[in-house]
């Protein structure tokens, strides 16, 4: 609290019927929904415009190979302080060996196991 501010009354917050309360929550629950709908949309594009620009750079993490095909998106949950993010992670094929692995998961940090973002830090 700045110098010459006044702490709110208790019983604002205390009522468990306040619409100050409901208010809150409701505001609250609204953000956290948008910011997963924009995180993930912007993870998406990311992860296109990375594998496009690292494309003759990307090989198969078991043979080696350069011979790689997008496969699709895999569902991804991520556990974090303000809960569950879903997000969608690029996967990619090799015509070779048909190893499928994920290369942006190093690059975003994400975890190959299920470790919550909290546990890797």
């Amino acid at each position: 609290m700045l110098p010459g501010e006044f702490p709110l009354p208790e019983w604002i917050f205390a009522c468990p019927g306040a619409v100050v309360n409901r208010l809150f929550v409701h505001l609250g629950a609204a953000y956290d929904r948008g910011f997963a709908r924009d995180y993930d949309q912007v993870l998406r594009d990311f992860q296109i415009r990375w594998c496009l620009e690292h494309r003759g750079q990307l090989h198969c993490p078991r043979c080696g190979s350069a011979a790689l095909i997008r496969k699709g998106w895999r569902p991804r949950v991520l556990r974090s302080s303000r809960g569950r993010l879903s997000l969608q992670v690029q996967q990619m094929r090799c015509k070779s060996c048909g190893r499928t692995f994920r290369p942006v998961n190093a690059v975003l940090g994400l975890p190959f196991g299920r470790l919550s973002l909290l546990t890797i830090n």
